[in-house]
């Protein structure tokens, strides 16, 4: 791993406070989820977390399937995905 200035370093511990937010408010829709599956959560976590530039795409919310996800989400490509 390339050698990262500190001002990346705070950036990353930045991204890692938000991502542990949505973490913890994915957690409280656990319940209302359609997969019983118990690694669903951790599965989506590690498909999500990639680089820094993956952190800003805004991808995350494709993976998000809370119920609160009800529109479709463009991507960087260009493509609707429900």
């Amino acid at each position: 791993m390339a050698l990262h200035s500190g001002r990346e370093k705070r950036m990353t511990a930045k991204k890692m406070k938000l991502l542990q937010e949505a973490l913890l408010s994915l957690k409280r829709f656990d319940h209302q989820d359609t997969n019983p599956s118990p690694s669903s959560a951790s599965s989506t976590t590690e498909t999500v977390i990639y680089t820094p530039e993956e952190s800003l795409s805004g991808d995350m919310e494709v993976h998000d399937d809370s119920p609160r996800m009800l529109t479709p989400i463009p991507t960087r490509r260009g493509k609707v995905e429900w």
